[in-house]
């Protein structure tokens, strides 16, 4: 139930989209959205060039309301979820209090590509691997500023040692290579074989 219709009777079926999954009658605690979200909306609005009647078509296609103030936190869900299938982005534009910056973020996945020796690995795998060993974390989203400059510190003093490293030569099985007997008198121990 809505302000509007508060206190009276409404018969089911009387408002488009009632009985919609995430609707007021189907969710037992619904929440009203807060001003940045209803902000969010009319921003994609705006963003997306889309005049009045596409606007009330596309929440009632997307949502079933006529207005963004008739909308729950599902029906938010949903419509924003369109948004994003018409191309809307929602860019912060400055970061988070006490987490890692975006420039921080896109600078450890450079480092990370660097160490790796890859130009892009688009699902980060590895880096979440080892984010997640090393700091308990699962995404880079969840890094703060803190964990941000100790992964910094640390990628960059894996890529030096990867970039000092000599590259390993291709040896034929029993032969000792210059490398190996190069590496022998540094003092590293010889290949097992």
């Amino acid at each position: 139930m809505n302000k509007r219709t508060q206190g009276r009777d409404v018969p089911k079926g009387a408002f488009p989209g009632a009985d919609l999954p995430g609707s007021a009658s189907q969710l037992s605690s619904t929440s009203d959205l807060t001003p940045a979200q209803l902000a969010l909306v009319h921003v994609a609005k705006a963003r997306l060039g889309l005049d009045d009647t596409e606007y009330r078509d596309l929440l009632e296609a997307a949502a079933g309301v006529r207005s963004a103030r008739d909308l729950n936190q599902a029906r938010f869900q949903a419509l924003i979820q369109r948004l994003e299938g018409l191309g809307f982005r929602a860019i912060p534009k400055r970061p988070r209090p006490g987490m890692a910056s975006p420039a921080q973020v896109v600078y450890i996945r450079a480092l990370w590509a660097r160490w790796r020796g890859e130009r892009e690995d688009p699902e980060e795998r590895g880096l979440l691997r080892w984010l997640s060993r090393r700091f308990g974390i699962s995404s880079l989203k969840h890094l703060d500023s803190t964990m941000s400059h100790q992964t910094l510190v640390a990628l960059k003093a894996m890529v030096a040692r990867r970039e000092q490293r000599p590259s390993p030569l291709p040896r034929e099985r029993g032969k000792v290579t210059a490398t190996t007997t190069a590496l022998g008198k540094q003092g590293f121990p010889r290949p097992h074989r």
